[in-house]
């Protein structure tokens, strides 16, 4: 756990910095786990990640948190004992769902206390192996730091707005909105339109009906 999961994790996913700084984490023995399956996942435990990573463009941080029962932690290794772990969470960045990405948080502070907004239980006894312990683990709405997330393939920048550009970005978003309402008027316009003429349509019928016997006649 401690070296193939964890440790491995933050080598094939992290930046230059993240990789250096297991060096610091070996030598003062920090523990660490590996937290992907969920209780909902069942078979496919692994490939089916609801635990969610909502990045906070007002704290500036990713904000750790599961969002039901059956998206906690199962069967984490260490996670009764760890102080740090590699989450995977679904990226959440404003109206944008980006997928599992991996992040480094604190669970438990240098006292070995949980830190707020994390829950770790004891999966219970089991036919094998009660010796390793496996948590079940929670979290709800813990906050995390921009660089908590493995950084090899992908980052969050915040770039500063220029005035210039805050107005420019707020025009086109008025913009977008216009276009919106301008669709649905168009829809409603266009249904108006189908059904007056359906209304046409059948009135010319019903003449022609009530005019038909006149003309076989």
């Amino acid at each position: 756990m401690q070296f193939n999961l964890f440790a491995g994790s933050i080598l094939g996913l992290g930046d230059e910095k993240q990789v250096a700084a297991l060096g610091e984490l070996q030598r003062t023995g920090v523990l660490g786990c590996f937290a992907l399956t969920e209780a909902r996942g069942g078979v496919m435990s692994g490939l089916i990640v609801e635990t969610t990573a909502t990045w906070s463009p007002h704290d500036e941080c990713f904000v750790i948190h599961t969002p039901t029962d059956g998206a906690q932690k199962n069967w984490i290794s260490q996670g009764l004992t760890a102080e740090l772990c590699i989450v995977m969470a679904a990226l959440h960045v404003g109206e944008r769902k980006l997928g599992p990405h991996a992040f480094l948080v604190r669970i438990r502070d240098p006292s070995g206390a949980l830190v707020a907004g994390v829950v770790a239980e004891d999966m219970g006894l089991k036919t094998v192996a009660n010796d390793l312990d496996n948590a079940r683990l929670r979290f709800t709405h813990l906050p995390a730091p921009r660089e908590s997330m493995m950084r090899r393939f992908g980052r969050m920048e915040v770039t500063p707005c220029r005035p210039d550009m805050c107005w420019l970005l707020l025009l086109l978003r008025l913009l977008r909105l216009l276009l919106r309402l301008l669709r649905l008027l168009l829809r409603l316009l266009l249904r108006l339109l189908l059904r007056l003429l359906l209304r046409l349509l059948l009135r010319l019928l019903l003449r022609l009906l009530l005019r038909l016997p006149c003309l076989l006649g």
